[in-house]
């Protein structure tokens, strides 16, 4: 019997998906055999994908048939400006109904089968009516595709796994091709707007790329030579003359030509030359795409630290425009490097940004138009200047069988005595197909086990299985019992297993097996949008500092909504507990924060990846690195969401900022803990730190990282917004030497912040309290968050004169 329930009547979230993957474990006969079918049918959709590939390749009207068969959601323009096209595809037209869901359908229907169906009767009418027909797709050549197997089923999921492959190739391929056709568009028209800079810059960015790859290739050799008391100009002259001598090396052919006076410095110690000579890159060696790196959007005040790149940019604007024309003028904004700390800045840059920033039009015209050219069509002509990389149908070739949880499928077999509870049984059933080898096989069921993460190994079977109204049909038959560390208190998960891939790595086969759960959850159930404003009392928010890329990775801290009017704020800080140590010296810590650091996933990846430098630093290094970063981030983001599960946290919101988080294209492992990506108006969450909430019943959300560093101690204690907010900078108390600091000294520049400084009343405090309740006010206060907006568009410049009246006194006393 099926009881039909909403989530919320049991308890629950909204449904999520998760898949759990392990190695499959069977007999030599039923390994052979599972081997046979994965092989077969791999081969199967890589023939399909490499047949429709060249029936596009042909062109003319097969290439426009192939188009409607495949419908892809993006097509070249002369595809989509024909007559067919448009009639076929349009929004109008019954075909892509009729067709959805039934690629084999369509195939056998152009082919020429025999057609039962009223489906596939229209879809006859369709393939007559606009002579949709590929000259070679006939009967012969439709079971020379599919004839690895005669079940019609099995079939259907070869030509949807292959139409898939297409569609998303095909798609990529056309975007690929508008945005070089853009990109070219631009640089075109800077070029001919504007030759005296761009011919001359674009020159210069081309050397910096093989400079900078020389720079890196011969890093080490650079150190022993200034160990040795080489000098710094002896180094670049005789490696520049070095790079000069053999431009037929791909990464150094735009370097600069070598002139006299670098030909002098380098004669003073000529061993230098033989030095670099002796170790010369591999001719595939690739040079630095300078044109990625500063074509990335970001605040224009960073470019000041990069003083080489925009003291060059702004010489030649200059040269071009003549804005800065007496001695005194180009001295101070286009020559004089500053430090701030120990870190250089180019000091007419800075004053520029700032002023524009500060005064916006009445600042100086010709700021103005210095950083309006280079953060507008400076950077938009960077952006044109960059590669882009061409899709290989050969990456995306991938296809595995999927087998569905049904009758003709597989299922779950009976638990068995003494079983591990990493482990679980299953029969799968194999249609007749034909092995590579041309042996015929029967249809067959075989029994296997797979061993890995497996939670479903220990869920219970329903008695009467559940149906929950959701927009897709959702009947979970499982249920597992989550107990907490701490008390009785249980947490519930119901189950439904999906799909089934096998996958197969030289001799092992590896099973992923997909489901779809709700979960019970710490907060009103029935609540599903607009979590800040339904947040309901004695419900507890976790609040997530979020801080990738730096030494330290996150800090939480749980707040409750409370019910004693005398509370200023309607929050309080709850402390937590935690079981720390290991294996018997386990016991139990009282916390207020939870603060995790990521410097040492850093030093152990860069410790393994020297010594395995020497063996095949790319695709070892790389792999000790995914594996690892993978290993720890999943660590974490499961002791996240133990802690907000034990303490009955409902709510978790993430606030942070930065490229590492909002841009899904950069090469970091910390993207595969938390990532979000933005489509129009959605915001979608992904990673460890989402799965583990998800498994936890507890509800994620995303916010703004910047208003931690807005002082929020008056409205804490008095539950008053000021008039106006101030901002705080943080700095870091060296206990330890480290990063080159003496211990007892502050470092303000990194990212580990303990300490802030309040330049209102002069007193130093805990950063992380002071960050987590700002965090918490602006993402539930409104009238916090209003005065914040106007504090944060000068955020990035007040906290920038708080620390330097910061380092001001810390060096007076």
């Amino acid at each position: 019997m099926t009881i039909k329930l909403k989530s919320s009547e049991l308890g629950c979230g909204v449904p999520y998906r998760l898949t759990y993957s392990g190695q499959v474990f069977a007999s030599s006969e039923t390994r052979s055999l599972l081997a046979d079918y994965i092989r077969a049918y791999k081969a199967s959709v890589e023939q399909v994908v490499l047949y429709f590939w060249e029936v596009i390749r042909r062109g003319e009207g097969d290439e426009l048939t192939a188009y409607i068969l495949i419908g892809p959601s993006k097509v070249p323009q002369h595809i989509a400006d024909t007559e067919v096209w448009q009639e076929v595809m349009g929004k109008e037209s019954d075909y892509v109904a009729l067709k959805k869901g039934g690629d084999l359908k369509v195939i056998y229907t152009m082919a020429g089968y025999e057609v039962k169906t009223s489906v596939g009767k229209s879809l006859a009418h369709f393939v007559k009516q606009f002579n949709l027909g590929i000259s070679d797709l006939n009967l012969e050549k439709v079971e020379a595709l599919f004839g690895f197997s005669p079940t019609l089923g099995i079939r259907d999921t070869v030509a949807a796994a292959s139409f898939r492959i297409l569609r998303s190739f095909l798609s990529s391929a056309t975007n690929v091709r508008q945005i070089i056709a853009d990109r070219q568009s631009v640089f075109a028209a800077a070029m001919v707007r504007n030759p005296t800079f761009y011919e001359p810059f674009y020159g210069f960015c081309k050397h910096l790329g093989s400079w900078n790859h020389a720079c890196r290739f011969y890093k080490s050799t650079r150190q022993a030579l200034r160990v040795e008391g080489v000098p710094e100009s002896v180094i670049n002259a005789s490696q520049k003359i070095v790079m000069d001598r053999h431009r037929d090396i791909p990464a150094w052919a735009n370097t600069h030509p070598v002139n006299d006076a670098e030909i002098e410095i380098a004669n003073q110690m000529r061993n230098v030359i033989e030095v670099f000579e002796r170790r010369l890159p591999t001719s595939d060696a690739i040079e630095e795409d300078i044109f990625r790196r500063y074509g990335k959007p970001g605040p224009p005040l960073v470019l000041a630290k990069d003083t080489h790149f925009i003291r060059t940019v702004l010489r030649m604007l200059n040269d071009a425009e003549g804005l800065f024309t007496t001695d005194a003028d180009k001295e101070e904004f286009l020559q004089t490097i500053k430090k701030r700390g120990k870190i250089r800045y180019h000091h007419g840059w800075d004053t520029m940004c700032r002023e524009v920033e500060a005064k916006k039009r009445k600042a100086d015209p010709r700021f103005r138009r210095v950083v309006g050219f280079v953060t507008g069509e400076l950077r938009e002509f960077i952006n044109s200047c960059r590669a882009v990389r061409t899709p290989s149908l050969k990456d995306e070739l991938v296809a595995w069988p999927q087998i569905p949880q049904e009758r003709y499928g597989w299922d779950f077999l009976p638990q068995m005595e003494g079983a591990r509870g990493n482990e679980i049984g299953v029969s799968i059933w194999l249609p007749a197909f034909r092995s590579l080898g041309g042996i015929e096989h029967r249809a067959a069921t075989v029994h296997a086990t797979i061993r890995g993460h497996m939670p479903l190994s220990k869920a219970h079977v329903l008695e009467e299985q559940l149906d929950i109204k959701n927009p897709t049909q959702f009947r979970p038959d499982r249920l597992s019992i989550q107990a907490s560390v701490f008390g009785k208190e249980t947490k519930k998960t119901y189950s439904k297993a999906q799909a089934l891939r096998l996958i197969l790595e030289e001799a092992k086969i590896y099973a992923q097996i997909s489901s779809e759960n709700i979960t019970e959850v710490q907060r009103d159930p029935t609540v599903t949008r607009d979590f800040s404003q339904n947040v309901k009392m004695l419900e507890r928010v976790g609040i997530l500092h979020y801080l990738p890329g730096g030494c330290r990775l996150v800090t939480m801290a749980i707040f409750e909504r409370t019910t004693d009017t005398s509370n200023p704020t309607g929050w309080k800080l709850i402390k937590f507990r935690e079981q720390v140590g290991t294996k018997d010296h386990r016991h139990i810590a009282e916390k207020t924060f939870l603060i995790i650091e990521d410097d040492e996933l850093n030093f152990v990846v860069s410790n393994l990846a020297k010594q395995y430098q020497s063996t095949d630093p790319v695709r070892r290094t790389g792999e000790i690195k995914r594996h690892l970063a993978d290993t720890r981030y999943k660590q974490i983001a499961a002791r996240i969401a133990r802690i907000c599960r034990d303490h009955k946290v409902g709510y978790l919101f993430i606030c942070g900022g930065g490229r590492l988080i909002s841009r899904g294209g950069v090469n970091h492992p910390v993207n595969r803990f938390f990532t979000l990506s933005r489509n129009g108006g959605r915001t979608t969450l992904a990673g460890f730190l989402v799965n583990a909430a998800n498994k936890s019943g507890i509800a994620i959300l995303c916010g703004a990282g910047k208003p931690a560093f807005i002082s929020s101690k008056d409205a804490m204690l008095t539950g008053r917004i000021p008039s106006q907010l101030h901002v705080v900078s943080a700095f870091h108390h060296m206990k330890k030497p480290e990063f080159g600091y003496a211990p007892g000294g502050i470092a303000i520049s990194k990212g580990r912040r303990d300490r802030l400084y309040d330049p209102i009343t002069k007193s130093t405090s805990s950063f992380v309290l002071n960050a987590s309740w700002s965090l918490l006010l602006y993402h539930f206060d409104k009238a916090f968050k209003a005065a914040a907006d106007q504090v944060l568009d000068t955020l990035e410049e007040t906290v920038l004169v708080s620390t330097e009246e910061l380092e001001a006194r810390y060096k007076a006393d």
